[in-house]
């Protein structure tokens, strides 16, 4: 009986140890487990965190790069700003509202300059391109009797080269020019010239001392300027008549019509 009792207490004991044990590896695991998921949590979100600074890190940087076309793009804007409003676009040539009686309104520029101060290009009367010698050998209109040519582009240079809207001025638009605006001699840019200045509204335009070409000679350059008008002399066909300009003033008279003058031209 004592034997029975000591093996049945030893049976349970063995299955209170099975089952202690069978607990204790369950705790452990369970355990382990919970471990392993609080590790993986916490590496989980590190990762995010270092993700989502790497994207805010390259979106900042994006931004930023986006952001410098635009500057650009702004600072472009600005450089092409409007001209004053005293100044206006025909063809992509500028002209000033001088407020003339006629309405006609002068470039600021010569043909062929790229700024008030600089002469540009020469011309024979009647012709529309430039060349290398102007001599009565080269004049293709030499000794012919012609009409006014303003605004006609087989003869007129400015008609003919920047287009609709654009003409060589008259011998009466120069006139009107000296008298409805103040001349004055000055220096601007490092070049001799008379500033035009409006009566009207004190707009001004400023014609430089271009000189002449004479063959392949340039002759009395910063000295003098001759401007071609489109008006012809009437029974004398190797003449035109031109605007000169000088620390004298500014006057209409005639040129020889093969000589290289300088161009300003108008329009309406």
């Amino acid at each position: 009986m004592k034997i029975k009792v000591i093996f049945m207490a030893l049976a349970l004991a063995v299955s209170v140890n099975v089952e202690a044990q069978s607990f204790f590896e369950k705790v452990g695991k369970a355990v382990e487990k919970g471990v392993e998921r609080g590790v993986q949590r916490a590496a989980e979100k590190q990762a995010e965190k270092a993700v989502n600074k790497t994207v805010d890190k390259a979106t900042s940087g994006s931004s930023s790069s986006s952001s410098k076309p635009q500057q650009a793009q702004q600072a472009k804007q600005t450089q092409q700003a409007p001209a004053p409003s005293s100044s206006n676009n025909t063809s992509k040539h500028e002209y000033v509202d001088l407020g003339l009686p006629s309405g006609t309104k002068w470039a600021t520029c010569n043909m062929g300059a790229s700024s008030p101060e600089d002469a540009g290009s020469y011309f024979a009367w009647g012709e529309i391109t430039t060349k290398y010698s102007y001599k009565e050998a080269t004049h293709n209109l030499y000794g012919k009797e012609m009409a006014d040519i303003s605004g006609n582009s087989t003869y007129d240079a400015a008609s003919a080269r920047w287009g609709k809207g654009w003409r060589m001025p008259t011998k009466a638009d120069f006139e009107e020019l000296i008298n409805n605006c103040r001349g004055q001699y000055i220096l601007q840019g490092g070049v001799w010239g008379v500033k035009f200045t409006s009566k009207t509204n004190g707009n001004s335009i400023f014609l430089p001392t271009t000189g002449y070409k004479n063959d392949s000679a340039l002759e009395q350059y910063n000295e003098k300027g001759y401007y071609w008008t489109s008006t012809p002399r009437s029974g004398f066909a190797h003449f035109g008549a031109r605007f000169q300009l000088s620390k004298e003033g500014g006057k209409v008279d005639w040129g020889t019509a093969f000589y290289g003058y300088c161009i300003r031209p108008v329009a309406k």
